[in-house]
């Protein structure tokens, strides 16, 4: 039983954290990211901090609103609301 349950708890884990399934990739899921993104946890993501998220580095210019070369927790927030609006 207990073999079970931890094996049914990797299953969820990795169902529900796709970037952390992904071993060896630098794509990481937008969603929820913001904290493992912000690695000297400033309360902002900055240039080099977001070169672990390809999608990131695509979109920074854009989604760096204010210009500050880094990006702040709403600017964040906005980004992943319009990727899943447009994925979803």
């Amino acid at each position: 039983m207990k073999k079970l349950l931890t094996t049914a708890a990797l299953l969820v884990a990795t169902t529900a954290y796709p970037a952390l399934s992904t071993a060896g990739t630098t794509e990481m899921a937008p969603v929820n990211q913001f904290e493992v993104l912000d690695s000297n946890q400033d309360g902002s993501i900055s240039v080099e901090e977001a070169t672990n998220s390809i999608s990131l580095v695509k979109a920074f210019a854009r989604i760096d609103s204010d210009g500050d070369r880094k990006l702040s927790k709403e600017e964040y927030d906005l980004y992943v609301t319009n990727t899943v609006k447009k994925s979803g």
